[in-house]
């Protein structure tokens, strides 16, 4: 949206493509501008002879379309470009891979992308299924292997899980089928040197190209979210933690008392908390840890319906943006955008439902 700024320690500064930063935002302000006349026009001239119960919810309508134009230039205003801050001395680093139900071979892939991580560490899988053949993959490549013997709350109780049973002081978190790059820690943990810092999140991105969120072999569904929304948050000082593809700061973490494991959003409402006790994070926007997007389009949409449902449901509770403590103006109206999102997309799944 905005012109690319590069993140530092101390300031944000310009740098990047300059002009079509500054061609982005004069479109979102014309555009919001002519929105707005509009709305006057409306509210002042097309009353007349109208049944307000037709009027005033078409006007509502018109409305949040808006308010959700303006809250989305206002959290992309401006953007961040890659900046790694070299670490001259290495922290100790837990690699923490979950896994349930994924095929071996899978892990195998994260495995061995995690053995040629060239920053020092420590690698866990955390399996849920409690398999033999990935006990032994586990110790083929020296990893260390942890079990649950009630594996409740899914991937976050696996992660709060580990997170117990291991010391390192920082955690990088992997999914099963999320292969890291060499290169990741390198390009991550200069961020920690700010000791507010609670958790870099990385980009999810995808290894295959025909899966139901891709349009085309170079693009899919999420990197909008990738390449504009979450840098944008970032700037705000708002970064969300997705999960996975990160990597969290054990301290933050048991200030705030542990992961909020039995959340249906747990990263997002774990997010919340740490802004709110006063750590931040930090969204890194180079693809580090590419996985396996679905094939499948109900569980995916069943996905995003639960997540949508997840974000919303605390939006009344000490973890929404309207009511935490320790947030800025701008930090909570780009908090709120994906609740507004996550509004939208509820809205069209139950205009698809059957009556």
């Amino acid at each position: 949206m905005g012109t690319p700024v590069a993140m530092t320690s101390n300031e944000v500064a310009p740098a990047g493509t300059r002009d079509e930063g500054q061609l982005a935002r004069a479109l979102a302000v014309a555009a919001i501008a002519v929105g707005a006349v509009w709305l006057i026009f409306r509210l002042l001239a097309t009353r007349d002879g109208v049944p307000l119960v037709l009027w005033v919810p078409l006007y509502l309508v018109e409305l949040a379309v808006m308010a959700r134009l303006a809250l989305f230039a206002g959290v992309t205003w401006r953007l961040p470009e890659p900046v790694r801050r070299t670490v001259r001395t290495a922290r100790t680093v837990d690699v923490i891979v979950s896994t349930y139900h994924e095929p071996t071979d899978l892990v195998r892939a994260t495995l061995l992308g995690c053995a040629e991580m060239t920053y020092p560490h420590r690698t866990w899988i955390v399996d849920d299924a409690n398999r033999e053949e990935i006990r032994r993959l586990a110790a083929e490549f020296g990893a260390g292997y942890l079990t649950r013997a009630q594996p409740a709350h899914g991937r976050s109780g696996a992660v709060a899980a580990a997170l117990s049973r291991t010391n390192g002081e920082f955690a990088l978190l992997l999914d099963a089928d999320q292969v890291p790059m060499p290169d990741l820690l390198h390009a991550v943990m200069g961020h920690f040197l700010d000791d507010d810092v609670a958790f870099v999140q990385t980009p999810i991105e995808f290894l295959n190209r025909d899966s139901i969120l891709h349009s085309s072999a170079e693009r899919h569904e999420r990197q909008l979210h990738n390449e504009v929304i979450a840098p944008g948050r970032s700037v705000a000082g708002a970064a969300i933690w997705e999960g996975s593809a990160s990597v969290v700061r054990r301290s933050a973490i048991e200030h705030i008392g542990g992961v909020v494991a039995s959340a249906t959003t747990y990263d997002y409402r774990t997010t919340m908390r740490w802004l709110s006790a006063g750590h931040r994070g930090v969204f890194h926007p180079e693809v580090l840890v590419p996985g396996i997007a679905p094939h499948n389009l109900d569980l995916f949409l069943s996905q995003r319906g639960r997540w949508a449902r997840g974000r919303i449901a605390p939006l009344w509770t000490s973890d929404s943006p309207l009511r935490a403590s320790g947030l800025g103006l701008r930090q909570r109206a780009a908090l709120l955008q994906p609740v507004v999102e996550d509004l939208q997309l509820l809205r069209g799944q139950l205009q698809e439902s059957p009556i």
